[in-house]
């Protein structure tokens, strides 16, 4: 079955190899062709026969759209984008039963920077609970299974579990703090700051239940955090740094040394964990989206003005970045070079103040926190989106 799925593979790998080397054979094809009325036109003109190299050049001139052409349809006939992709056979004893459930390959085309996200709404997660006395204000979200979903609420200084599919609060658990963002970590850990402690908050978890677990001292009032590289990355706001330490509270750099922040806010780490990126902002009108390497190192910046307070951050499979701008009012997506790519169905979709977004690939589905209240700044709902590409 292995054989036979690998010859599968190898199959489609061999039709990729042969349209490749077909373009590679036209387009040597066009180029000696080229080349030799080029050679030709120049020992004319070299040899100053001047009749000769006139007809020659009406000759070139009407030779030169028949290779565009060529040039075209070799390409449309034999271009491909697409990958290949293995499904997993998870029926472990029907597959001991049978010979013929190893798994099936498909082929999918891979989003990318060029294509435009259309956001689709399907529904709407009211956060609060009758317990409660205040509005709640979910600063921090992640999905830690396609269903569930785990936000920070610092209104109410709780760490909520949720249901996405049946729309309902699972379980809590309360914090000493406000916590500001939550993040998951390696043996279903997660780590959460908490905007008033010097130290990042380690909580267990399962399907149903939230645990506290051990805590990591970084020295410093905490703002967001994302792991990568087996490291945390923490934003300080209030000292204007990131940290970087292993999760023994080993601090192994900080950055921001020359000064080059307003005041981080959050931090994102990119699926190919090469680079960092940081929402940052003062409490005034500055704000900007750097992109760095773990060194520094700053590689690009996204700066506008027009767009303000730059929040929770999360990157698509296409590597293009969502950022929650909260009080513009919007979401915009960024290349992984910070330049801005289009997305759709904002317009119409009411997010008010988002704080935090967060993305299933495997279902395509969006969760933003945001403000049901045109005017109150408070993210106390979660609104859920289909993400379609075009």
């Amino acid at each position: 079955m292995e054989t036979r799925i690998l010859k599968e593979a190898d199959t489609i790998v061999k039709e990729a190899k042969g349209k490749q080397e077909t373009i590679k054979a036209a387009s040597l094809e066009i180029t000696e062709e080229l080349e030799c009325s080029h050679s030709l036109l120049r020992s004319l003109k070299e040899q100053n026969k001047q009749t000769k190299l006139f007809i020659e050049i009406k000759n070139v001139r009407k030779s030169l759209p028949i290779l565009t052409d060529k040039e075209k349809n070799v390409l449309r006939a034999n271009t491909t984008n697409k990958y290949i992709q293995f499904t997993r056979n998870t029926s472990i004893i029907d597959f001991l039963k049978t010979d013929n459930n190893y798994g099936t390959l498909s082929t999918f085309v891979q989003p990318c920077p060029d294509s435009v996200v259309d956001l689709q709404y399907i529904d709407t997660i009211d956060m609060k609970q009758t317990s409660e006395n205040e509005k709640c204000n979910i600063t921090g979200i992640i999905m830690i299974a396609p269903t569930k979903m785990v936000v920070s609420e610092s209104s109410n200084r709780n760490i909520k579990l949720i249901d996405v599919e049946k729309n309902v609060v699972v379980t809590e658990v309360k914090m000493c703090s406000r916590p500001l963002d939550v993040i998951t970590l390696p043996e279903k850990k997660l780590a959460v700051t908490l905007a008033d402690e010097m130290f990042l908050q380690i909580l267990s978890y399962s399907d149903a239940k939230l645990s506290l677990d051990q805590r990591i001292d970084v020295g410093e009032k905490c703002a967001g955090v994302a792991y990568g590289q087996n490291k945390l990355v923490i934003s300080s706001r209030a000292s204007k740094k990131i940290i970087i330490m292993n999760l023994k509270g080993e601090i192994l750099n900080v950055l921001g040394s020359l000064a080059i922040f307003y005041g981080p806010i959050r931090v994102l780490i990119g699926k190919d964990e090469t680079f960092i990126y940081v929402s940052d902002t003062d409490w005034s009108q500055s704000s900007k989206v750097l992109k760095m390497d773990w060194k520094g190192n700053v590689k690009s910046v996204f700066e506008d003005q027009s767009h303000k307070f730059p929040y929770g951050q999360q990157q698509l499979e296409d590597k293009t970045i969502l950022v929650c701008y909260s009080e513009s009012n919007t979401i915009l997506r960024l290349s992984s070079s910070l330049k801005k790519c289009d997305i759709i169905g904002l317009e119409k979709a009411n997010i008010y103040f988002p704080k935090a977004v967060t993305y299933c690939d495997r279902e395509q589905k969006l969760c933003v926190s945001c403000s049901s209240e045109k005017d109150d700044w408070r993210a106390d709902i979660v609104k859920v989106f289909h993400v379609k590409w075009k």
